[in-house]
């Protein structure tokens, strides 16, 4: 408001050696899983959680690179 200029928005980047995915076996569909990384990757913390819930009401269980995908997402949301 007083013509300051302000520190721009630094997006997290990270390179982590971790297999975190939505593998095919667990969603087949192409279009359901451009639409949870989309929700995943714009999601709060606590919208993470609701997303992991539905995750396994809808195809089970989570496997590895699903959880992994998750947990990312909110290493991201921390930082």
């Amino acid at each position: 408001m007083k013509n300051e200029k302000s520190e721009p928005e630094i997006e997290p980047r990270f390179e982590l050696r971790v297999n975190a995915h939505l593998p095919s076996a667990y969603i087949s569909e192409q279009e359901q899983k451009v639409d949870l990384y989309q929700r995943i990757y714009s999601s709060s913390l606590q919208e993470l959680a609701e997303i992991s819930e539905e995750l396994t009401d809808r195809f089970g269980v989570p496997p590895e690179p699903v959880k992994n995908l998750l947990q990312v997402a909110g290493l991201r949301l921390d930082a």
